[in-house]
């Protein structure tokens, strides 16, 4: 008996090593995505490296009269474009291989910062285009095909594979934050310039001369880490797909047989393959008896090649193991013109383009805030550091939390957080005496709003492809974040006159009510009921 229960956790193991294993190129497929998304969450180290960049443009290029308001387009425009151009990499992924188009997101990506390092010298303008267009428009063709792949390669939790892989997005600018100020101003330099309406700007040589410099080694580190997540994913998504296997009870066999009916096939090769004739009716089952074959001809024959877009195949077992039966996933998919015609998916739409205000502000401005009240910039450089670990892990608890709740759920919960959170923010302001306690209040609060934007990121995608499927996913979802891009440019205009004309008082309390106004947004969603399992 001792010696059975010693052996009962080593026998555990061995299963879970063994499934592993066998999952392998699934695993090491999302870990390329999530290598990718890193790259290109990089774009959220835009609040620590905006005030040496505007204040390189400001008193080292001609462009003498570049402000905060003004600069902040350099940022801006790469996400605004990145949600114009998903749309377009969705499309252009359905007609040539997805894998090519992710190609070149990330080689756009990674010059775009490369020739900043040059064209920074040349002003506003240019580091516009490379900075800002040229990132925007590569992360924008390649997101939606990324995600598209982490939900198809794990059907049965799209919400934590979405989580996962888009972790690396939200965790991109951890180690970057750390990078760039190590680089750019290591001597830990206060701005020296500070204009009568309060902000203020390096005019150091020992930090502006370093700025180019950053940039250059920033682009090559983002192609090697590209290339590398790019190998990853084309073998994954080059190799066999593995078929899973479900124990059922043999009670609930005929009524598995009943609800799991298989729809036309339109790949007619992927069930010839498999020894099914696909002449037969194509509402019914088919079943390959154990006097046919083992368990292991059985698993040889899972073994299936067929294409990164293909639907995934369900291989299934009844508990007297006598019989498999083999049945394709429901294919309930919408075109993109059906699900313009959706309620629901406009409330998603709205959700996500409402809440564009707190992300501008957090993501762009949380640094310039931070100086108004903190006299420390590596501190508010680790500060932007943290933000990126919470919202890493907010990516992944809310993919958890809307697989196992539902996108309503999930989505009230984390407006009605952010917009507690952002109004009362200013609290910070009030502590300006405690040098401490404002330091330690601001970096909770900083943190916690990354903590529960990341969620954003993993509800809407989740949704979209649970609820409208995963064949036009990358246009479904590509639209959603074209519209979000637009609002972007209407968000930073709005934040900059609030700027000039008002306060951070009024701008987190519009902040906050924007959030809680996207909780009526969410009560609109009625496809929590019917998504794909």
């Amino acid at each position: 008996m001792h010696s059975c229960c010693h052996f009962m956790p080593l026998q555990r193991l061995e299963r879970v090593a063994a499934k592993l294993w066998r999952r392998k190129d699934d695993i090491l497929g999302l870990i390329g995505i999530t290598l990718i998304l890193a790259v290109f969450g990089t774009v959220f180290s835009a609040g620590n490296i905006s005030p040496y960049i505007t204040s390189y443009l400001r008193f080292r290029t001609k462009d003498t009269w570049i402000t905060y308001e003004t600069s902040v387009w350099v940022f801006t425009s790469c996400s605004a474009l990145l949600g114009v151009f998903a749309i377009v990499g969705g499309a252009v992924g359905n007609v040539i291989d997805s894998r090519f188009v992710i190609l070149i997101g990330c080689a756009l990506n990674s010059v775009g910062v490369l020739l900043s390092g040059w064209l920074i010298d040349r002003g506003f303008v240019s580091t516009l285009i490379s900075f800002g267009v040229m990132r925007g428009v590569g992360i924008g063709v390649a997101y939606p095909l990324l995600v598209k792949f982490s939900q198809m390669w794990y059907p049965s939790n799209p919400g934590f594979a979405t989580g996962v892989s888009v972790s690396g997005f939200g965790s991109g600018a951890f180690i970057v934050n750390f990078f760039q100020t190590a680089l750019i101003n290591p001597r830990n330099l206060q701005p020296d310039v500070i204009l009568s309406d309060g902000t203020s700007y390096f005019d150091q040589k020992d930090v502006l001369k370093n700025v180019p410099k950053c940039l250059f080694i920033l682009g090559s580190t983002y192609a090697l880490l590209s290339i590398l997540g790019f190998l990853l994913v084309w073998k994954r998504s080059t190799v066999q797909h593995r078929i899973q296997f479900r124990f059922i009870e043999k009670a609930e066999t005929n009524k598995f047989l009943k609800t799991n009916q298989l729809h036309q096939p339109k790949r007619p090769s992927l069930l010839a393959n498999m020894g099914i004739d696909n002449n037969e009716e194509p509402s019914c089952e088919h079943s390959v008896s154990e006097d046919r074959t083992d368990s292991r001809s059985i698993q040889s024959q899972a073994l299936v090649e067929v294409s990164s877009d293909s639907v995934f195949t369900q291989l299934t077992r009844s508990s007297d193991e006598t019989e498999y039966v083999i049945s394709l996933q429901s294919s309930n998919e919408f075109t993109p013109c059906q699900v313009l015609k959706s309620v629901s998916y406009w409330m998603c739409v709205a959700v996500v383009c409402v809440h564009q205000f707190m992300l501008v502000v957090i993501q762009n401005y949380y640094k310039v805030y931070g100086e108004t009240i903190i006299d420390d910039d590596s501190f508010l450089a680790g500060i932007g550091s943290f933000g990126s670990v919470a919202n890493a892990t907010g990516r992944i608890m809310y993919g958890l939390l809307v697989d196992a709740t539902s996108y309503k759920t999930s989505m009230m919960t984390m407006s009605a957080f952010l917009g507690l959170l952002s109004i009362s923010m200013p609290i910070c302001s009030l502590l300006s005496g405690t040098p401490a306690a404002v330091k330690l209040l601001f970096c909770i609060y900083v943190c916690l709003m990354f903590f529960n934007l990341g969620g954003l990121f993993v509800m809407a995608p989740s949704a979209v492809g649970k609820a409208f499927g995963l064949r036009h996913f990358g246009v479904n979802y590509g639209m959603i974040l074209t519209f979000s891009g637009f609002s972007i440019f209407g968000v930073v205009e709005v934040i900059s006159a609030l700027l000039e004309y008002t306060s951070w008082v009024c701008i987190f309390l519009i902040g906050g009510l924007a959030s809680f106004s996207c909780q009526l947004f969410t009560l609109f969603w009625t496809k929590d009921n019917d998504q794909i399992n």
